[in-house]
Parts: structure tokens; C-alpha cells; sequence
């Protein structure tokens, strides 16, 4: 027997088809496994790994082809049935063991005391047991075919396939089952499964799009791409259509001829945009966090043709496809981002969710750049499993998503782009590109994904880090400092536009490092505390009559200016509620004001004291009103603006 003394094998014997089926003969499984490995060693020193892998797959094939077959012979020995499908038959080991059970193309039934009990009235079957690699949780998928219809699938979880209460909701996917079909239903299939124990394959399965993880056949750790290369199934029906979306269609040529020639006219906003589109499937590859990209700017200028570009990259741009929907709920984004994983997520105006949610813009900003969701319960009092996902937004708007009032830590995670207020697609052009992209997208994205395989996760970080030095140095010669947290995706996007450019449009064009520079914010322009204090300073600047001896109704007063006009003391209660108005923390804005000297303490260093005004005694906020101005300009014989 070859197995014997595996070390010994010579080439010529790895052609022999023997050898494999002696492998798989093995009955147990970890012996045959040991044996297999055993085997490739040798054929790996041989340097025929590779050949000996593909063989290997193909006996597998073959082998459960015999077996199928024998195992169909032994049932008739034993009075059991199989099925008779047609669509089937061009498998000659396709079909099942059904027991007891007439399955044909009429339907399954089954003789009983009381006569033919039915199960269903046309063709359904388990074709797999698909085990999710997230969850480890276990489905199946169903194959049926409705009379005239071509066949369908669906994906169910297991337990579905158990209770006759359950089974019924087959009837949501196009099964034809009632309450009085159901108990027979979970039978015949708990058969399928018990009868075909080798017939049913266990495949993986994820219910995520993107980078998944899997290993190779030297059993190494690897990252493959969902839905281009990997071999795991997509196993969540609710998303079907999302993940159907997302494919090449179309005229490949015409795609990249209409992009091309938009790409001429060398605009940063279309540039930036797609570039960010590519790079939100490097985020998780470069180890980065989730980032937004928002254009904003008037009505008319073509943002949503843009928006419909960056879509049509990976998947069907059309509307009600792969573009999310501005009146989805907070929930819903957070759902879809999980399902999407390293693809982007793009969507109309996203500012308008806070329309559908209680969360604030700034609450979804968080949520979409933390690239996890929020922890939740289920009625079993166990924890849901948590949604994850690390990718790029891209979105629109006729405002900026960003104000005043937004803590620094979700402004820092937006990439605002102002339009120039020039129409990106004059003359028509916005409609005729919209009409191409409609009709042939999906290209780049699959030939994108290729090259980064092909170039691997090592060229693709150092290029990352490159061009993360590019910026900090290009910025540096223009004497200004960026946020760190918007330095990593633009380098991303940088790195994404370089890879584009030179597989996929070798055009020569590429974004303008100086302009990219532009749109990130400098640092210390989005400090909290520094925000925070501009914010009290335009609060008491809308409200100086509160702080007036003179007109105010001492009732509604908050404060007054001391004789050094240069503080104000406001009442600590006042003071606390402006603050959590605009979003921010007094208690850490108050330790920041002890730390600069801007407020005047008590005998203790407490940032609240109590003063005495208009005979009465209250805790109060003593703070400067003039941070940020150099003393000597500051002229007091003019009127302040807080007089």
C-alpha cells in the first residue's frame, strides 16, 4: 500500500489514482487527516504541493460520487427510496436517500395508516449544513422549485427545520407549507439529514461581506474577500439582494471609458471620493479606524452623481440596491455596516438619519466610525453578538455634518469637503454618466481586489506608511500640524488612489497631495476644551442682558461682569446646563480652565466659589472672557462685546 512509507513516494506514484483513494478509504477521520498530512510532506519536498492539493480535491469529488452511489444501492437493498428530481439528474450521485418518503417532482408524501400524508407539493430538499464562522451557529440551506419556476434557495437556521411552529415560516421564502403540512415536513427533512449523512456537505458560511477570515492549505492564516475569492458561503438571506448587488455587470469598456474621461477634468472631489471608495477595504488591511467622507456644498452641483460613481466601483448603483437609504433607522445603519464589513457604505445625506433616530448627528458620527454597535439583549436574556465592521462612509449633504457645537472627537473623524461651488457635470453630462453607470458597474472592484491579493498585506502596509509620512512632511513644509486621526485615511485614501491609478486606470492622474492637505483640519483647531469655551463665549454673547444690573430681571439673571470686565461670573447651576446644552463635559472643561488660569478658585482650588451679588450669596463660575487675545490689544475704553 502506497500510505505505507509516505516518505518514500516518488513523483510518478502522485499520478496514480490509488493513492488518493487510499487516503480517503481511511474510516477514521483524524488517521485519515494525519495520513493526508503525512502524504503532502512528501510531496512538498518534492516541490509538487500544489499539484498534489488539486488531485487531492478532485479525488474527494470522485470518491463521494462512488459513495453516493453505493449507498444508494444499499438503501434499495434495505427498502429505502431516493429522491427523483429532475433537476438533479445531471448529477448521477445527486440524488438522496429519502426513506420511506415518494419525493419527485409532484412533491413528497408518504404513505400512512390514514392514508397519503403530504409534506410539500413540489420539489424541496437540504442541499447543505452551512456553519457560520462568526457564530459557529449552524443553517441549512433549502433548495425548492415552485411548479413553472426556476429552482430556489433559501438559508434557515437549523432549529427552524425542528418544530412544526417554526417550519411554517418557510412559507415568507416561497414554500408551499401550512400547519397541517408542517409535522411532516420536519420529518421528511430530519430524515434527509439523518439518511445522507455524506451526501449533505458542511460548508462554511458568513452572514458578512468583505475581508473574512479563513486559512490556506498549509493551514496558515489568511484573509480572503467576500463575495470575490472566498469559498464561504453567504448564508443571510434577509441581505441577499445587497449581496446580488454587488457584482460586475454590464460592458466592462464602457465603465471604465465614461470614468476615465470624468477623471480628465482632474476635480478633488470626485477624486477624493473615489479614492476614498477604494480605501475603505485597506481600513482593516492597514489596521486603521473607521473614517467619514462627507461633500457637501449647494443643490444642483452633482453630489449624488458622485455618490452613484463611488457605488458603481463595487455593486449595482440604481436606486433601492447597494446605496442605504437616508430614511433608515439607526438600528438599520448599524446593521447594514456589520453586513457591509470592509465594503463601504454609502448613502444620500446622511445627516437626515436623525430624522428616523433619537440619536443625534453627532451620536451616528460615533456610531459609524467606531466600527462596532452598541451591546444589546435578547428576550433569552443572553447578549446579542456584537456587530462589527471597519470601512468608509461615504456621504453628501448641502450643509457640512459638522458645527460649533460637535465634540472634537467625532469633527476628527470626518473628512468635510466643501464643494467649489462649480457644477461637476454640466451640459447634461450628470445624466449620461448616471444612465452608463446604471447599466455597467462592478468591474473595478473585483480587478481592485485581485491586484491587493496580488501585491499582499505587507507591500500594501508599507505603502500606507509612505504616504502617512508624505502627509505629515507636506504639511509640515506648509507650517501646519494635522489631526493624527485624519492623517490615517487620507494616507489610506492616498495609497488606495496610487494603487487604482496604476492597475486599473493608468492614467497618470492622481489626487493633489497639497490640495488633499486642505481638507484635513489642523491640530488644536478641534480642541475640546478650546471649542467648548468658544461655545460659552457665543452663549453669554447672545445673552448679555442676563448678565445687566441694570435692564435685567434679576429672576432671569445668570451672572455679571466683574469691574475687571475681563471676567464674568456666571451661576454654577447656569454654568453646568449651557454646557451639557452644547454637548460637552463641564467637569473636565472646568479642570482644562484650572489648568490655563482662566478661572478664578476658591481657598481650595475649587473651580466653583461663591460670590456675593446684589446682597445675595451663590456658587459661581468665574472665568475670563478674553482667552486666545494677546493682553495688549484689548482696548477697554471700546464697547466689549459681553458689556
Amino acid at each position: 500500500m502506497y500510505i505505507d512509507y509516505p516518505e518514500q513516494l516518488s513523483e510518478d506514484i502522485f499520478l496514480d489514482k490509488d493513492l488518493y483513494f487510499e487516503i480517503l478509504a481511511i474510516e477514521s477521520e483524524l488517521e485519515r487527516q494525519l495520513i493526508a498530512d503525512k502524504v503532502r510532506e512528501q510531496a512538498k519536498n518534492l516541490g509538487i504541493a500544489g499539484k498534489f492539493d488539486a488531485r487531492y480535491k478532485a479525488a474527494q469529488r470522485d470518491f463521494s460520487r462512488i459513495q453516493k452511489r453505493e449507498l444508494a444501492n444499499t438503501s434499495e437493498e434495505y427498502g429505502l427510496m431516493q429522491t427523483q428530481f429532475k433537476m438533479l439528474k445531471q448529477d448521477p450521485g445527486g440524488q438522496l436517500v429519502c426513506g420511506d418518503w415518494v419525493a419527485d417532482d409532484e412533491g413528497v408524501r408518504i404513505q400512512t395508516d390514514r392514508g397519503i400524508a403530504w409534506a410539500c407539493q413540489h420539489p424541496i430538499f437540504i442541499s447543505k449544513t452551512l456553519r457560520n464562522v462568526e457564530t459557529g451557529k449552524y443553517k441549512a440551506e433549502i433548495v425548492f422549485q415552485l411548479p413553472g419556476k426556476a429552482p430556489q434557495k433559501t438559508y434557515v437556521d437549523r432549529r427552524t427545520l425542528t418544530t412544526t411552529n417554526q417550519i411554517v415560516n418557510l412559507a415568507d421564502d416561497g414554500v408551499i407549507v401550512n400547519q397541517h403540512t408542517a409535522p411532516f415536513l420536519v420529518k421528511y427533512l430530519a430524515d434527509l439529514q439523518t439518511l445522507n449523512p455524506l451526501l449533505i456537505q458542511e460548508r462554511s458560511s458568513t452572514s458578512r461581506l468583505g475581508w473574512i477570515d479563513g486559512f490556506d492549505a498549509d493551514g496558515k492564516p489568511i484573509k480572503q474577500f467576500l463575495p470575490y475569492q472566498s469559498e464561504v458561503i453567504f448564508d443571510n438571506a434577509e441581505s441577499m439582494p445587497l449581496f446580488n448587488s454587488i457584482k460586475p455587470h454590464g460592458d466592462r469598456e464602457a465603465w471604465y471609458k465614461c470614468v476615465k474621461a470624468i477623471r480628465k477634468k482632474k476635480q478633488p472631489e470626485v477624486l477624493l471620493n473615489m479614492a476614498a471608495s477604494f480605501a475603505s477595504v485597506l481600513v482593516d488591511v492597514c489596521g486603521g479606524n473607521s473614517f467619514i467622507i462627507s461633500l457637501w456644498g449647494e443643490s444642483g452641483i452633482g453630489k449624488t452623481v458622485i455618490l452613484k460613481l463611488c457605488t458603481s466601483i463595487w455593486a449595482n448603483p440604481k436606486e433601492g440596491q447597494y446605496i442605504s437609504s437616508s430614511k433608515s433607522t439607526y438600528v438599520g445603519t448599524e446593521t447594514r455596516l456589520n453586513i457591509l464589513n470592509s465594503l463601504p457604505l454609502t448613502i444620500d445625506d446622511m445627516a437626515q438619519l436623525t430624522m428616523q433616530s433619537e440619536e443625534s448627528i453627532q451620536e451616528i458620527i460615533y456610531l459609524v466610525c467606531a466600527g462596532q454597535g452598541k451591546t444589546r439583549g435578547q428576550k433569552t436574556l443572553t447578549t446579542r453578538q456584537s456587530l462589527h465592521w471597519k470601512n468608509c462612509t461615504i456621504t453628501n449633504g448641502e450643509r457640512s455634518m459638522v458645527d460649533e457645537s460637535m465634540q472634537g472627537g467625532a469633527i476628527n473623524r470626518v473628512i468635510d469637503i466643501e464643494s467649489s461651488g462649480e457644477k461637476l457635470f454640466d451640459n447634461g453630462l450628470g445624466n449620461k454618466v448616471v444612465m452608463t453607470i446604471e447599466e455597467n458597474y462592478g468591474f473595478a472592484g473585483q480587478e481592485y481586489i485581485y491586484h491587493l491579493t496580488e501585491m499582499g498585506f505587507d507591500a500594501i502596509n508599507d505603502l500606507y506608511s509612505k504616504n502617512y509620512d508624505i502627509v505629515r512632511e507636506v504639511a509640515k513644509k506648509k507650517n501646519v500640524e494635522k489631526e493624527d486621526k485624519q492623517i490615517a485615511p487620507m494616507a489610506m485614501m492616498l495609497t488606495a488612489d496610487e494603487i487604482s491609478e496604476k492597475y486599473l486606470f493608468k492614467d497618470g492622474i492622481r489626487i493633489d497631495i497639497d490640495q488633499a492637505i486642505d481638507y484635513l483640519r489642523n491640530k488644536g483647531e478641534i480642541s475640546e476644551n478650546k471649542r467648548t469655551y468658544e461655545y460659552l463665549m457665543n452663549v453669554i454673547a447672545e445673552n448679555q442682558f442676563r448678565f445687566d444690573d441694570v435692564n435685567a430681571d434679576h429672576t432671569n439673571q445668570w451672572g455679571y461682569y466683574l469691574t475687571d470686565e475681563r471676567y464674568v461670573a456666571i451661576n454654577g447651576n447656569r454654568f453646568d446646563a449651557i454646557i451639557k446644552e452644547g454637548g460637552f463635559q463641564s467637569k473636565s472643561f472646568l479642570v482644562w480652565c484650572k489648568k490655563q488660569g482662566i478661572i478664578q478658585t476658591d481657598g481650595q482650588g475649587n473651580p466653583k466659589k461663591v460670590v456675593t451679588h446684589n446682597g445675595m450669596n451663590f456658587r459661581a463660575v468665574v472665568i475670563r472672557n478674553d482667552y486666545g487675545h494677546e493682553p495688549e490689544t484689548l482696548d477697554f475704553t471700546e464697547d466689549l462685546p459681553f458689556k
